[in-house]
């Protein structure tokens, strides 16, 4: 009788067990079958088109995420014909991760070609938008959007050429904006919400063959403010570019600088368009190396707000990536932390005369694996990331007719997943 009760009891276990693998292979199979690999949109719709009141095209794509977990999308949205083009920035949000988008809206309206819009947060989770025309540069809070009537003149007309404005916001709603004209790295700032601006200051010489470019800002959670900038050091062949950073400290009215910029790219000869993030006391930065006119390795450093500069890591984790377009001609890092891993999105083809793609790696796996976020033949270019709750949302152009007709298209997934979520196309 003993025997017999072990032996049913040894039955009953073994078909429990069985039971429990056949329902645990089926909730695998369940959510590989709802999570497929992402293709592009045009093949599978696996994404959601953003501009879909931009019918000849919307370009340069910027999201980010407050503190509450509200996206928020801009980009340059074209208002007029493909021949003869005329961009204003636009915007749209979204308060359930993604779930749903406000419809398409105007952050500015007006007759000239308002291009390069970007923003940031400030503490009271307010965003404060930033967008040039040829000479100036103005700037709108959300409260005031669309800004016909209401915007601010951060740089006036000198007749001096102006490009790549960027905005961050210091824990205390200072306003920091940074933009290049005639080759240098401007900087200023204002303490009342954007009416009043300090006198521009440069941080760069601008003088010989140096020349300034595409700086970006932030600012951490002590006050300080971060910049890092593309220089040219050399025009002559060899052409040499590096990555230059300064850190700035506001007291009462004043800034003041390091006296002399950081190198960040040693041993990188042709350094391109860096792209800052802190999190927390880590400073991150990642940039790109154009080896040729068409070849390109991604690159990664960092530093705590009291320690030194990494030496340029690779992260390009296999082949150099190509660039078959010039819009842009680089391949345009984007960077955000989910948790204490860094995640650096980046766009290029596997090879010569293929389709651009997004591709990302993060630092969880010591950005030893790269992932592609996008698949098949539509080229796609300039992601543009952020985290919240957990997951990862990134936007990205599609180029439908290159240098005309771009289109900005929305996806997201889980921090730690391989697969995005599909998602309906609009």
């Amino acid at each position: 009788m003993v025997r017999e009760k072990k032996r049913l009891k040894a039955t009953y276990l073994f078909i429990a067990l069985l039971v429990t693998v056949i329902f645990s292979v089926w909730i695998i199979e369940t959510v590989a079958a709802n999570s497929a690999k992402p293709s592009a949109p045009d093949d599978l719709g696996t994404a959601q088109k953003m501009s879909t009141t931009s019918f000849n095209g919307a370009f340069v794509p910027v999201l980010k995420a407050d503190k509450n977990g509200r996206l928020l999308l801009a980009y340059n949205h074209n208002t007029s014909t493909v021949e003869n083009p005329s961009f204003n920035p636009y915007y749209r949000e979204s308060t359930n991760g993604g779930g749903t988008w406000s419809e398409p809206s105007a952050i500015q309206l007006g007759g000239n070609n308002m291009l390069e819009v970007t923003f940031a947060f400030d503490s009271n989770n307010v965003a404060h938008a930033v967008w040039r025309t040829q000479y100036e540069i103005w700037h709108a809070p959300e409260n005031g959007w669309p800004a016909s009537a209401k915007s601010n003149q951060v740089k006036s007309n000198t007749g001096a050429l102006v490009f790549s404005p960027d905005i961050a916001v210091s824990p205390d709603n200072t306003l920091h904006v940074v933009w290049a004209q005639e080759n240098k790295i401007f900087h200023t700032f204002s303490k009342d919400g954007g009416q009043n601006w300090s006198t521009p200051y440069p941080l760069s010489p601008g003088t010989g063959q140096l020349k300034s470019d595409v700086p970006d800002v932030e600012v951490d959670h002590l006050g300080n403010v971060h910049v890092v900038w593309e220089e040219r050091i050399s025009l002559i062949p060899p052409v040499n570019h590096e990555i230059h950073y300064k850190k700035g400290t506001l007291s009462g009215g004043s800034m003041t600088w390091s006296p002399s910029p950081k190198v960040l790219s040693p041993g990188v000869d042709v350094a391109k368009v860096p792209a800052i993030h802190i999190n927390g006391d880590v400073i991150h930065v990642a940039f790109a190396d154009r080896i040729s006119n068409i070849t390109q390795y991604a690159y990664y450093v960092n530093a705590t707000l009291s320690s030194n500069w990494s030496a340029p890591l690779d992260i390009t984790q296999g082949e150099p990536l190509v660039m078959n377009t010039n819009i842009p001609f680089v391949l345009m890092p984007s960077l955000d932390s989910c948790s204490s891993d860094v995640h650096v999105l980046f766009h290029g083809a596997l090879a010569e005369n293929h389709s651009e793609r997004i591709m990302g790696v993060e630092s969880g796996d010591n950005f030893t694996s790269r992932d592609q976020i996008t698949e098949g033949q539509s080229r796609t270019i300039r992601p543009s990331l952020a985290c919240t709750g957990g997951m990862l949302h990134v936007v990205y152009e599609i180029i439908q007719i290159p240098n005309e007709i771009h289109h900005i298209y929305y996806v997201a997934e889980m921090a730690n997943a391989v697969y995005l979520p599909t998602l309906q196309t609009h």
